[in-house]
């Protein structure tokens, strides 16, 4: 038995009510994040000696879900990859025991797991969605330490992944594109600058706390982690009213953004449907 399914037959078997020793946690996220500092802002896949990925969006502490997703496609492991497209934590339950195990998961497979960043890695979205009050329940007498351990895991997740399939490239991104991302500038920003998209967008001074070029930086990473397609078939882009931040894109952006960064098609979550 492998580890990874020794830690997931844990989370089946152990009461529901029952949580990892603070000292294990502290183990698996260091361990972690010194991996995903090494990792680039795009996850680069090939698929070409393989024959599927599996791509999953929107857990939202959800482990009922992740390991019904487990048991009917098979645990990660080097011939049976996964991707993560963000939006692991917030809203259900088990939102830190999903993180361990994708973080074990990476320590373990790091050639088979991929995680990409959602709009809900986000210190200031935790704060306001469960993942904070979460931690404060299970671990109180370690939550700020936790809580800035996870902040700091969140800000080093990539982007996005690329997926090559041999015959064609795949965008896999959380939340969608617009006209003013530029991949080659995405690729060599200082993602881990980023801990919070909402406390730049809601501040006053964002032009005078940053400079012009790291402004674009900011615009560009929001987009990609909130933007939606157009709900009424637009052309162009526009401010996205739903959600505040990121932008609503048209099939024409679409159609241009694949053409220009050679791309068969974009895989994105972020939306219930």
């Amino acid at each position: 038995m492998s580890p990874f399914t020794e830690i997931t037959s844990m989370y089946i078997s152990v009461p529901y009510s029952q949580i990892l020793h603070e000292k294990y946690v502290y183990l698996i996220i260091h361990q972690a994040r010194s991996i995903l500092k090494t990792l680039p802002n795009v996850n680069h896949i090939n698929l070409s000696n393989l024959h599927h990925i599996y791509i999953i969006g929107d857990l939202h502490g959800q482990l009922a879900d992740l390991l019904h997703i487990f048991k009917l496609n098979g645990l990660p492991a080097v011939d049976n990859p996964y991707i993560f497209n963000g939006d692991f934590v917030d809203r259900g339950p088990k939102s830190i025991e999903i993180m361990l195990l994708l973080l074990t998961a990476i320590i373990l497979y790091p050639s088979s797991v991929f995680l990409n960043r959602g709009n809900h890695e986000d210190i200031m979205i935790t704060a306001r969605y469960g993942f904070q009050e979460e931690i404060n329940s299970k671990y109180p007498n370690c939550k700020k330490q936790l809580i800035d351990l996870f902040k700091d895991v969140f800000s080093w997740l990539p982007i996005y992944s690329c997926v090559d399939t041999g015959k064609s490239n795949i965008m896999i991104v959380h939340g969608g594109i617009s006209t003013r991302i530029d991949l080659e500038q995405i690729n060599s920003l200082e993602r881990n600058r980023y801990i919070s998209m909402i406390l730049l967008s809601k501040s006053k001074h964002v032009g005078e706390r940053l400079t012009k070029d790291e402004q674009a930086e900011y615009l560009q990473v929001t987009d990609l982690l909130w933007s939606d397609p157009d709900p009424q078939n637009r052309s162009g882009c526009r401010n996205n009213d739903n959600r505040n931040i990121g932008c609503f894109f048209g099939s024409d952006v679409t159609e241009e953004f694949l053409s220009e960064n050679n791309f068969s098609m974009i895989i994105r979550s972020h939306q219930v449907k």
